[in-house]
């Protein structure tokens, strides 16, 4: 069993509108492994698509008593997670991803700015 989690959430957006060119990626790590995952989704915004990989990294951990911290590279994403402030977008997924945060033991969010770059490239190519 792993000892602590990390995971890095990054997304990537394209173009506007319903043509727009988005995707996320996000990498879960621990001392036993790690596990990448990604997905796209069409007319997004980024910040929409860090929150679904947000949302899809905590369901995609099965051990919710094993310390989570989860990385980003959007500054107020983290500080609405951790409660700081409140979010006024989104508000499905925040919903969804307060729900999946009551699950865990201990999960913590931080705003990391240069830290993500593999998940960056996964979320460019599952466009």
């Amino acid at each position: 069993m792993c000892e602590k989690i990390f995971v890095k959430v990054a997304a990537v957006a394209w173009g506007n509108g319903e043509s727009a060119r988005n995707g996320w990626g996000s990498i879960l790590t621990c001392d036993k492994g790690k596990r990448e995952y990604g997905g796209n989704d069409r007319g997004k915004t980024k910040n929409h698509m860090v929150l679904v990989g947000m949302l899809n990294s905590l369901k995609a951990i099965s051990n919710k008593t094993i310390p989570v911290e989860v990385y980003t590279d959007i500054e107020y994403i983290a500080d609405i997670a951790n409660g700081k402030k409140t979010a006024s977008a989104d508000m499905d997924l925040w919903n969804e991803i307060f729900s999946e945060k009551e699950k865990f033991a201990d999960v913590q969010f931080f705003y990391e700015r240069r830290a993500i770059a593999r998940a960056e490239q996964e979320a460019r190519n599952v466009r």
